[in-house]
């Protein structure tokens, strides 16, 4: 599968509506928590802390 410059839409009906809502979400938090936890590691690497 190749990246393209476009966006890409897609219709989709109601019955998928919470099924889709909430894996977006899980995908959302675990993108949150891996930025998280990497400033973290920066930070601490840069004041010579090691874990």
């Amino acid at each position: 599968m190749g990246f393209t410059e476009e966006t890409v839409r897609f219709r989709l009906d109601d019955s998928n509506k919470k099924e889709i809502s909430e894996t977006l979400t899980n995908v959302y938090r675990s993108l949150e928590e891996k930025i998280v936890e990497e400033l973290v590691r920066f930070y601490l690497k840069e004041n010579g802390i090691d874990l």
